[in-house]
């Protein structure tokens, strides 16, 4: 795969997991008490490490050598 696929591909990919974990981050505070949870630490920790791990793993299998 060339390159500028590949970076065409994390261009969509990298936004669309962020958008995913910041609207789940509100989803998962709607369920709580207080709206304001979602600024909370364990919440948003966790929101942000989820973004962290899922955009290294997109990273990783979209530049992953194909040869064999």
């Amino acid at each position: 795969m060339k390159l500028a696929v590949r970076l065409f591909l994390l261009a969509i990919a990298v936004p669309t997991i962020f958008l995913v974990h910041f609207y789940g981050m509100f989803l998962v505070a709607a369920l709580l008490p207080s709206y304001e949870a979602a600024f909370d630490w364990p919440i948003l920790g966790f929101a942000i490490l989820s973004f962290i791990t899922t955009t290294t793993l997109a990273i990783a299998f979209i530049f992953r050598d194909q040869k064999q």
